[in-house]
């Protein structure tokens, strides 16, 4: 059970990774800037995953 929430949450945060930078670099960051932008869209990827 640990290993899967773990490979989820791995593959979350690649996916996030991806999404979330194609999706900043078509539309810009807005107010948060590049990093928060992109740490939100990981983070909600990774716990969606990983879940």
């Amino acid at each position: 059970m640990k290993l899967g929430a773990l490979m989820g949450t791995s593959v979350g945060l690649c996916i996030g990774f991806l999404f979330g930078g194609y999706n900043l670099l078509k539309h810009g960051a807005g107010p948060n800037g590049f990093i928060r932008s992109l740490g939100q869209y990981m983070l909600g990827s990774a716990a969606t995953f990983g879940f």
